[in-house]
This record gives structure tokens, sequence and C-alpha cells, in this order.
């Protein structure tokens, strides 16, 4: 098997024992400094189909002059092919360094690793066998190695994979060293099953938050579902609440119209009734007067002629009595009848429009288009100083008109609704209602009104 094998380290500068051919390569392993006692770095360069597996100490190495910072390695190249059980390669290699490199190369002091030389001169034939010996050991692999392909693409932008010696050499292994190119492998990293149960243990509270919040999730849904019924049920509800309150209404509207009729159709059954006693109470003296009239009554009319032209004094009296009788009777059943009316009228309780609930009586209005004051009430029952209201009526109209009134405050200006307050004055002989003066825009005197009402 064509392989070639370095030995190199830093034991007072670096020294490279081995091949010329992958020197350069060798050399950017000078300033390699790792956290882990030991590890096994594989690395493919795809253009030279090379590949190289290199085992280094750098942790706790010191030079031979005690100097911080070296590092031991140890590295073996393949061209074309890989090899394929890269646990026993790497147990090869940590063979050949407890072995052969511990106590001739290296020595163990105080728990830290230093070299025993300063330079690889004069070390050629034990580095010989020691190349010797692994070389024979390695030709044991030769049924372990594969081709490079094209599949070794290295599309992981740089990315380097870590690996527990325990969980290499399987087909996620060689995927990513397809991928990567370069992978780093040593026996103190974490297990995938440890960092598996790692990880577990890491998102083990944010499972627990995530099913806290899933349960929380379920409760609020449930409790908002069953809110929506509820909102659906009250809506429901106050849809038939509304319509129950539209019915009820309705009805009400309903029985204050049959109320209403039947108030209009009692006043009309009272004033039937104060009629019918109307007229019993002079349907009696009615029939005796007509009793007394058929007593009195000429049997033939007054107003024809005699049959005899002549006539004595005693029948002229007579039927001039007859005559004054009849008339009498004929004037009472007038009178009656309009007295009968009179009464039906007001027991028919016609009222006539007004401006207000109140009634008012009209003072002695100069002209019915006029302006003039309205007072209800008896005006003997006047006093001075307190304050009474009535009622403009006619006010003055038009937009250009504009009014007041003298001795009189206007309380409410509507139209046709004028109001005014007033207090009656002291004179010698009589109680002045107001001097109340209407006065239009070009203060031209509308109508000027002292009302005096004699004292009782």
């Amino acid at each position: 098997m064509k392989a070639n094998f370095y030995i190199h380290g830093v034991p007072k500068g670096q020294e490279i024992w081995g091949s010329e051919q992958d020197r350069d390569y060798i050399k950017s392993f000078y300033s390699a400094t790792y956290n882990e006692q030991v590890r096994f770095v594989i690395e493919i360069i795809p253009a030279k189909r090379r590949i190289f597996y290199t085992y280094i100490r750098s942790k706790n190495v010191f030079g031979a002059e005690n100097r911080e910072g070296s590092y031991f390695g140890m590295t073996v190249s393949f061209e074309g092919v890989y090899c394929t059980d890269n646990e026993s390669l790497f147990t090869l290699f940590d063979t050949i360094f407890n072995k052969r490199i511990m106590g001739s190369l290296l020595q163990n002091q105080n728990g830290n690793l230093r070299f025993t030389i300063s330079t690889f001169e004069g070390k050629n034939k034990e580095l010989e066998s020691i190349q010797t010996e692994f070389q024979r050991q390695l030709d044991s692999f030769a049924e372990d190695l594969d081709k490079i392909d094209n599949s070794f693409t290295g599309t992981s932008n740089g990315q380097v994979a870590h690996y527990n010696i325990s969980d290499i050499d399987n087909s996620n292994f060689f995927a990513v060293l397809r991928k990567t190119l370069k992978i780093y492998i040593s026996p103190e990293y974490p297990t995938r099953d440890a960092q598996i149960a790692s990880l577990k243990k890491q998102i083990e509270p944010e499972r627990a938050k995530s099913k806290q919040l899933s349960e929380d999730k379920a409760e609020l849904e449930s409790k908002l579902s069953t809110t929506t019924d509820k909102n659906k049920r009250y809506e429901v509800e106050l849809t038939s609440l509304r319509t129950d309150k539209q019915k009820l209404e309705e009805d009400n509207r309903k029985l204050r119209s049959e109320n209403a009729n039947l108030r209009t159709d009692l006043e009309r059954n009272k004033a039937k009734n104060g009629i019918e006693k109307s007229v019993s109470q002079i349907k009696q003296p009615l029939e005796e007067l007509l009793r007394h009239i058929r007593k009195i009554s000429p049997t033939t009319s007054y107003y024809e002629e005699p049959r005899h032209h002549h006539s004595n004094n005693e029948t002229s009296d007579t039927n001039n009595m007859r005559m004054v009788a009849h008339e009498i009777v004929l004037g009472i059943i007038l009178v009656l009848l309009i007295a009968l009316t009179c009464i039906a009228i007001s027991q028919l309780d016609i009222t006539l429009p007004s401006f207000s609930k109140k009634e008012y009586k009209h003072v002695a209005p100069k002209a019915q288009t006029q302006p003039y004051i309205m007072y209800k009430g008896n005006p003997s029952e006047l006093e001075v100083g307190k304050e009474y209201e009535a009622q403009l009526i006619n006010p003055p109209q038009g937009l250009s008109v504009k009014w007041r009134i003298d001795g009189a405050e206007v309380t409410n200006g509507k139209k046709n609704e004028v109001i005014i307050k007033f207090k009656p004055l002291a004179d010698k002989d009589s109680v002045h209602l107001t001097s109340c003066i209407i006065i239009n825009d070009k203060d031209s005197v509308i109508e000027r009104k002292v009302w005096k009402i004699k004292k009782q």
C-alpha cells in the first residue's frame, strides 16, 4: 500500500521528518492549539485527490526548553483512496504514540508532555523504525480503502464536524465528510447519545413550557368557545326580547287608541243621556202646554174671511184675545226650543281651539286683524303689585317686523303664541291692567291699550 508517513512537531522549532511531497500541508499545524488532549484530523484536498490523517497532541505540550505552545503530530497521506475504518486507524496512531513516541521523543512531566530532544536530526534510525512498524500495521487496511470520487464536493462553507471516536465509520459520518472535506475526531468529544441526552435535557424545560402553553391555549379556546356560545344565546334572547318589546309597544298603542275611543264614546253617551234627560224634563210641560193651547185655539183660522160681514163688539174682542194668546204660546214654544238647543250644545262639550291650555278672555280688540291682549279670569280679582299672565293675539308678522310691548314682559315669543306678564297699577277710581303699547320696527304705534277695570 502506497502511503506517505510523517512525524512532526515543535521541540524547539518546527521539525518535519518524512517525504518532501506534503511538507506545505504539514507546516499548517505549526500554530495549532487545541483544547483536547488528542485530536485526530481527517482532511481531503479534492484538487489533488489526496487525503490526510493526522494524529495531534497539543494540549499541555512543552518544547525541549520548556517552551509552551508546542505540539507533536503524526500524519499519513493517501492518493486517490480513503480509509473506511477510521476507528482502527486512530487506534494504530494511538498505539504507536504510546509505545514508540513516549519515552523516546516525549516524556511525561507532572502531567505535561515535554520533548526530550530539540531536533529530529540524529534520530533517523529510530524514526525509520517507527515508520517501518507503522507501515507494516497499515498494510492490513488494504481491504478498508475506497476511491475518492466526485461525491466529495465540499459544500459546507468551511464548517467542520466534530465526532466522538465511537460515532464514526457510518453512513452519516461519510456523508458529512463528503460535504465538509474535514472532520475532527476525539475520544473527548461527547458521543451522539450524550449530545442527544444533553439536548433533551436542555429542551425539556422548553418542552414543558410548550406543553403548558398548549394546555393553556386549549383552555382559552374552550373558554372562548363557551363565551361565544353564550354570546350567541344572549343575542338570540336579546332579539326575542326586542321582538316582545315591539309587540308590547304595539299592544300598548292599540290599548291607548281603544281607551281613547272608549272615552270618546263615553262622552258621547253622557251628552246623549243629558239631552234625553233635558227632553224628558220639558216633555211633560210641553204636553201640558199643548193641551191648554187646544182649549183656547179657534176652530177656524183667524186669517180667514168671516162668512157674515156683520159683527158685534163681543165677537171682535174674543177674536183679538184668541190671536194674542196664540202668539204668546208660539213665543213660549220658540223660547223653549232655543233653551233646549243651548242645553244640548252644552251637554256635547263642544270647545273652540285656543293657543294654550288656558282660556283667555278677549278684552276689547279694536279690529280683528290688529294685535290685542287676552286676559283669563275676572278683571275685578286683579290685585295691585301681583304678577299676572295674558296672551298677545295677532302679533306682528313678517321677517322685517321688530316689535316690543311697553309695560309687559314677553315670556314666550313663538309665532301666534306670544305670552306676556304684567302687573296692575293703582289709580284713583280704577285699576290699570297695564299700559301696553305695541310698537313696530319703524317706531309706529300699532296699538296703545290702557285697561281700566273698576274696583268692585
